[in-house]
């Protein structure tokens, strides 16, 4: 047979051509089942139901089914039980698992040697992933999130366990290479974006567990790479795979407003263009989608969304998200937009009064508490009185102990009511002792030195006692002063926690937690969820929408 070389180039030239210009195919297919299988961080909810919402907002038509199989405390355990009880009795198409954090702060301590837990991890790893593409499963292992030990604060013990987390995320990577399973660089794409932040963000509040900004990194480490805004795949048999993330749109989005007024109708952006361009825009929020084209001037141009008052959230506590990707032939680029609607607090008198009802009858009557806030000078004085006939301080963790559990966001202004849990934002526990003498003591839970600016007391009475925490002093010394005169807004959070025991098992107790204002998600978290205490009367009425732009423009 004769062999034309020039014919041979030109095949391998059409070859290649045809798989550059083929288009990029999502990693989901439509009717897909997503499994996400980790520990606490994947157990509270964030990044597994922002990657049902972005494929939604993709393919409105399709159906993505994603199932949360985070549980508290998990390792990468190679027990056959977890992956048949928690991941295959779903028939899943696609199983994400991040593991790490317990290995490194539960199993492994700081001093003693590494070597066996790290041998155990892999071989864990090794089974879950080997064992799920057995079963046909598209597995996708996840590099885990760091810890933050800049948290002096933090309850865990935290020394040595930023590298043995980077050496897990080399595992990470190792089995899913020898076993042919993609990789996510979650870890490593985490601290880049962490690096973009201003001086004292914290994308981990308590130094471990990830608050909603570093989830939603996490989200977008795994929906850009598994494609969700191209075409799904077909349904083949064929191996499914990541793509690198597409470049973005030359364009950023901006909010022209932290704070909208629940009445508005109107939502209003700038977007800043580095050149002239013609972008489409496409919309969600909740059933409704929308699609225009921009055409973009080079520098700033205002956009305004029109958004009906029924799809705003109408309740204090309410949460809903604003989904807008921008599209030309230069890149793509998807922007989640926050709304909280929340209660605003304003002075009588400098004195603002509240309380705490329980929804569910108790002993000692439906109202859990009275609280109170009060303007002292430059700083803040809480108090309150809790209706508790039992007096149960005998769980391990301080927030599963009776007292109160308070949020307070001392941010700047310009940072105030975003989704970051920084250093601070305090969560805040005053724990009650009955035994040996009767105490309140401030547990500085999260958020920098609590413990340094306030100081607590309090008394038993004969419905239960009272405590107080007056906010006065440094958050550090002398550059984080409390001064209230020289802040716009605190936000605040009220929580009783009631630790009881359970009248059918003595021997066992029942922990019950009651906040004044009853949010869509934890405010441990998310800390736009908080009550906003309004210094200076800067924002009229009694509710307004908290709104936060992730990725925020840098």
């Amino acid at each position: 047979m004769k062999i034309f070389p020039h014919r041979f180039v030109l095949a391998s030239l059409f070859l290649f051509l045809f798989q550059c210009v083929s288009p990029a195919e999502s990693l989901v297919h439509n009717n897909d089942c997503w499994v996400c299988l980790g520990d606490s961080i994947t157990a509270e909810d964030i990044y597994p139901r922002i990657l049902g919402r972005v494929f939604s907002h993709y393919h409105p038509e399709a159906k993505l089914t994603v199932i949360n199989s985070g549980v508290a405390g998990d390792t990468a355990s190679d027990k056959p039980e977890k992956l048949a009880a928690r991941v295959l009795k779903y028939n899943p198409a696609i199983v994400s698992v991040m593991y790490g954090m317990n290995e490194t702060i539960n199993v492994w301590k700081a001093g003693r040697p590494k070597a066996t837990v790290m041998e155990d991890y892999r071989r864990n790893l090794t089974y879950i992933a080997r064992t799920l593409k057995e079963k046909g499963v598209t597995v996708i292992l996840m590099s885990p999130t760091l810890t933050d030990p800049a948290c002096g604060w933090c309850y865990f013990n935290l020394e040595g366990t930023v590298p043995f987390l980077r050496e897990c995320a080399s595992v990470v990577h190792d089995v899913a290479e020898k076993e042919g399973v993609i990789y996510i660089p979650v870890q490593e794409e985490m601290e880049a974006f962490a690096q973009t932040l201003p001086f004292g963000f914290s994308l981990r509040s308590d130094g471990v567990h990830v608050s909603a900004l570093g989830q939603y990194q996490m989200a977008r480490s795994i929906w850009e790479r598994a494609r969700f805004a191209d075409p799904l795949g077909d349904g083949s048999n064929a191996p499914r795979a990541i793509q690198p993330p597409p470049p973005a749109v030359p364009a950023t989005l901006m909010l022209q407003s932290r704070f909208l007024d629940p009445a508005s109708k109107t939502l209003a952006f700038t977007i800043n263009a580095q050149a002239d361009m013609t972008v489409t825009a496409t919309w969600s929020l909740g059933d409704m989608r929308k699609q225009e084209t921009l055409n973009l001037k080079a520098g700033e141009n205002p956009w305004t969304l029109d958004i009906p008052a029924d799809h705003l959230p109408s309740r204090n506590g309410q949460n809903s998200d604003l989904l807008i990707d921008l599209r030309n032939d230069h890149g793509q680029s998807l922007f989640i937009v926050d709304l909280c609607r929340t209660q605003v607090l304003h002075f009588t008198d400098d004195v603002i009064s509240g309380t705490v009802d329980s929804e569910k009858e108790r002993p000692e009557g439906k109202r859990v508490a009275n609280w109170q806030l009060k303007r002292v000078e430059n700083g803040l004085l809480f108090s309150g009185e809790v209706f508790d006939s039992e007096i149960n301080s005998a769980n391990d963790w301080p927030f599963g102990r009776d007292g109160f559990n308070l949020m307070f966001d001392f941010r700047p202004t310009a940072h105030f009511a975003g989704i970051g849990v920084d250093r601070q934002v305090h969560q805040t526990l005053l724990n009650v002792y009955e035994k040996p003498f009767f105490a309140v003591a401030l547990r500085a839970w999260s958020g920098a030195n609590m413990g340094y600016a306030a100081i607590a007391s309090g008394a038993k009475t004969p419905t239960g006692y009272t405590a107080q925490l007056y906010i006065k002093e440094n958050f550090e010394m002398k550059t984080n002063p409390v001064n209230l005169a020289a802040r716009d807004f605190v936000g605040i959070l009220v929580e009783v926690n009631d630790l009881d025991t359970d009248p059918a098992n003595p021997k066992r107790t029942t922990l019950t937690i009651t906040p004044n204002q009853r949010n869509d998600y934890g405010v441990n978290l998310y800390a736009n969820n908080l009550m906003i205490i309004d210094l200076k009367n800067k924002l009229p009425g009694d509710s307004v929408i908290n709104v936060h732009l992730y990725p925020a423009a840098k």
